[in-house]
């Protein structure tokens, strides 16, 4: 332990600064010149919230000229490998409400398909991405990124899982029996159907994701959750979606009750030419 500076404290082993502390209340861990850190926590954000600066390989601090990189890793000796669904790293995004602190959201990415095979080959990796629920104790999986660049997202528009490829074709929506209980008939058909009013839009300038200059067919979520509720969600921010694969289910339901109709009247002709 030495002072590098005045109103400073520097810790050192086998000759060399580990650890630096100014009198500003930065704290850093690197290499000298005590200036240059691998890692340094600082005081100094303007906002009074401490940040933390990465710096590259060469103890420079990040900027257009230079790369930062934290790495994150589970390792064991040249015999052995790191087991299949291991957590090799997880970022956690805390809050705190009154005296108790929580884990809002989560980052985290697991080995797969790992072996005993030369230089991780073989193995592949994972990316997840958590959220906290209102009212929940803990984070749950909101995406994932699998190994061949395919995304599912947990939950998208209220219907449940769906996935797109690395090209970005979507995927089926999770619909398997064993997730589900309490299934009935659907009471939404014909009737409904008769109801719903198609529409031809644009979308507002505010909708950034989408081009607002491209002239879009469908329904208005307003109007179909007075026909169909069951199809109409609102979003984080209070706009309502509308799940289309409510609609479909609708559509075949109508078009089931129709086929019905089609061939009570086609028997009553024949009844009537049997005459």
């Amino acid at each position: 332990m030495y002072l590098p500076t005045t109103s400073s404290l520097g810790l050192s082993t086998n000759g060399f600064q580990r650890m630096h502390i100014k009198s500003n209340g930065d704290v850093g861990f690197g290499a000298i010149p005590f200036n240059d850190y691998n890692f340094q926590v600082s005081t100094n954000s303007g906002s009074g919230n401490e940040v933390i600066f990465v710096v590259n390989n060469n103890g420079t601090t990040p900027n257009s000229a230079t790369t930062a990189r934290f790495d994150f890793g589970v390792f064991s000796d040249a015999s052995n490998y790191v087991a299949s669904n291991t957590v090799l790293g997880q970022t956690n995004f805390i809050g705190q409400a009154n005296d108790a602190r929580y884990v809002a959201a989560k980052i985290d990415a697991i080995v797969t398909n790992a072996g005993n095979v030369g230089r991780g080959a073989g193995h592949s990796g994972i990316m997840r991405f958590y959220t906290k629920p209102t009212n929940s104790n803990g984070v749950s999986e909101r995406m994932k990124i699998n190994e061949v660049g395919e995304v599912t997202i947990n939950n998208l528009a209220g219907i449940n899982d769906v996935g797109a490829d690395a090209n970005g074709k979507l995927q089926a929506a999770t619909s398997d029996m064993n997730l589900k209980n309490t299934i009935e008939n659907s009471p939404f058909g014909l009737n409904e159907i008769l109801l719903l009013n198609p529409v031809t839009f644009l979308y507002n300038d505010t909708n950034r994701k989408i081009d607002s200059d491209v002239k879009e067919v469908g329904f208005i979520a307003q109007d179909v959750f007075d026909i169909i509720p069951n199809a109409v969600s609102s979003t984080g921010t209070g706009d309502l979606q509308l799940d289309y694969r409510a609609i479909t289910a609708t559509l075949t339901k109508a078009i089931q009750e129709q086929q019905a109709l089609i061939k009570a009247l086609e028997q009553r002709i024949i009844n009537l030419e049997n005459k």
